[in-house]
């Protein structure tokens, strides 16, 4: 099995880190959080929660503000997005 990122959630990744390096030990934690994560997809194939559409799956990466949305193409899988969660002011 296979991991491939759509050119637009590999953008998405970039992205987030570098927003993130405003902070580089939280970068460093985060990045290696969600690389870990996104491998964890190749021994558990049904990790997250399905979607309407089919084959999809999401999920959130637990200890950062993002979520990973992927789609299983046969024994692969693609990462189609990686969003990070609206921050939530508790006061």
């Amino acid at each position: 099995m296979s991991i491939f990122w759509r050119p637009r959630a590999a953008d998405d990744f970039e992205i987030a880190m570098d927003a993130a390096k405003a902070t580089p030990a939280e970068a460093s934690g985060h990045k290696s959080l969600v690389e870990n994560t996104i491998l964890r997809l190749e021994r558990f194939k049904e990790l997250g929660v399905k979607t309407r559409q089919s084959n999809v799956r999401e999920f959130a990466i637990e200890g950062t503000p993002y979520i990973v949305v992927n789609q299983r193409i046969g024994n692969d899988v693609l990462i189609l997005r990686l969003f990070q969660r609206p921050f939530k002011r508790t006061t």
